[in-house]
């Protein structure tokens, strides 16, 4: 999974988290219309919505 937070809360966030024996990594931030991951490019959120919301259908339809 993916969590997003403000920047003042990443710190207790993962600290809450592997207190409760959660792996996690803090993996980058967003901001504007894309999310940007360290050491990559960024990924703009429009094309992440168009993937999350027409892999179903395309894959219902034989798309592979």
């Amino acid at each position: 999974y993916i969590v997003t937070v403000p920047a003042e809360q990443a710190g207790l966030v993962l600290a809450k988290m592997r207190g409760a024996g959660v792996p996690c990594t803090r993996i980058g931030t967003t901001g504007g219309n894309a999310i940007t991951v360290a050491g990559e490019a960024p990924v703009s959120i429009n094309s992440l919505v168009s993937a999350f919301e027409r892999w179903l259908p395309a894959y219902m339809n034989g798309a592979s």
